[in-house]
């Protein structure tokens, strides 16, 4: 009987652990997916957050002069990497500009550019204005938005300022950073740290159980096929030979014959197939010395919970004994403090 339920355990557990696997392979598809698709959305909802930030400070614009040919540059040809100015106070200064920020800059135009600077030196970005309008433009609960905006001054010092999750934002993802003005030196750069189980939708929750039961339910159906059954018995008796048995494997005792893979005993008179409880107690009489069990023997390994009484042990001995009667002439003996497998010998008494 033990050993019966601890297969079917090994069996339930390889269900659910396969069930398990396929679900959550199923589950970070999906959840893949939904981040993909929210860094795409957040990087432009961004750009158009900070192009309307700029419409916003349209009047502080000022007329601007460029002897700039009047042809179309890429952006390799009008991002320069230097940018050199002219201040009163120490004259000409010249600021490399990083590849990254270069690439990044939303504007390639150099007149535009200027006019970034100009405005946002006049009336710079708020970490907080921006975030709020980001926010609104990305609904979703799923994911907990942070934004950094820098600003590099002219003595090449950076001061950021920080809005929204900042209290995790070494765990938050950097979905992108974008720079504006002449030098890049504005920066912003948006976070997002995501919460995995409010990012898949409840149909997408209905799918994963699905995929658990239908992978829990195949492995079941494989493993209780015949020929499944026969390499996963072969390969638990040599994991837990005590346990498992072989097919065909028995034991030959006082005459009877008792098949370990399927609880058939036979005897002259026939066979009678036992149920997992006498057949576990058949294998007590069967491997125990002279065949003979100790009554607390019996009662521990039939009931490992304790809950046994006399009137339970002595109906489960009369229960083999009527089995055994059926097959055979094999009886079992009360010694007190015992019960004996034996059989009778010629004259009436039992050996």
């Amino acid at each position: 009987m033990k050993r019966t339920k601890t297969v079917e355990l090994i069996n339930g557990s390889m269900a659910i652990l396969f069930g398990i696997v396929c679900a959550f392979m199923a589950g970070k598809y999906y959840y893949d997916a939904h981040v993909s698709s929210f860094q795409k959305r957040a990087r432009q909802a961004c750009t158009e957050v900070l192009e309307q930030e700029l419409v916003k400070r349209e009047d502080l614009k000022r007329p601007i002069w460029s002897n700039r040919p009047q042809r179309v540059l890429s952006r390799k040809e009008s991002v320069k990497d230097t940018v050199v100015l002219r201040f009163s106070e120490v004259g000409k200064r010249a600021y490399a500009i990083p590849p990254h920020r270069r690439s990044n800059n939303l504007e390639a135009l150099p007149e535009y550019r200027i006019a970034q600077s100009y405005i946002l030196l006049r009336s710079p970005l708020s970490a907080d204005t921006l975030l709020h309008a980001w926010q609104k433009s990305v609904p979703g609960s799923g994911f907990r938005l942070s934004l950094r905006v820098g600003v590099t001054d002219f003595s090449e010092k950076e001061k950021f300022s920080y809005a929204g999750d900042t209290a995790h934002l070494a765990d938050a993802d950097s979905l992108f950073s974008c720079y504006l003005g002449m030098r890049s030196e504005v920066e912003v750069t948006g976070f997002a740290r995501y919460v995995w189980h409010r990012m898949l939708t409840a149909g997408e929750w209905g799918l994963l159980f699905l995929w658990f039961s239908v992978a829990a339910g195949l492995v079941m159906a494989v493993i209780h096929s015949r020929w499944v059954s026969r390499v996963l018995r072969i390969c638990g008796h040599r994991l837990f030979p005590s346990w498992i048995s072989l097919p065909g494997e028995k034991l030959v005792v006082l005459g009877l014959t008792f098949r370990l893979d399927n609880n058939w005993v036979k005897g002259e008179k026939g066979s009678r197939k036992l149920n997992p409880q006498l057949a576990c107690l058949f294998r007590l009489f069967a491997q125990a010395e002279k065949n003979q069990v100790p009554k607390t023997d019996i009662m521990e390994r039939l009931w490992p919970d304790g809950n046994c009484t006399d009137h339970s042990l002595h109906s489960v001995i009369s229960r083999l004994r009527r089995e055994l009667h059926a097959c055979s002439e094999v009886d079992i003996q009360d010694m007190s403090t015992a019960y004996k497998l034996c059989r009778p010998k010629k004259d009436g008494t039992l050996t």
